[in-house]
């Protein structure tokens, strides 16, 4: 599903321990962010103790603000 542009096109997930997991994802953007940005939409997540966040850029496509 795509949300304001941003759709994860690939997402690994797996259980690092009891009450502990892990997060791989990669997003296509026409207007692509910084992965912070992208880390962000996920706090709150209880449990999520890594997150690797892999940002690729749509053709044509400019980046936003780095962060």
């Amino acid at each position: 599903r795509e949300v304001e542009g941003d759709l994860v096109s690939d997402l690994h997930v797996w259980q690092l321990g009891p009450g502990h997991a892990a997060v791989v994802a990669s997003v296509v953007s026409d207007c692509p962010q910084a992965p912070a940005a992208y880390k962000r939409r996920l706090e709150g997540l209880i449990g999520l103790s890594h997150v690797t966040i892999e940002v690729n850029v749509c053709a044509g496509a400019r980046m936003a603000n780095s962060e």
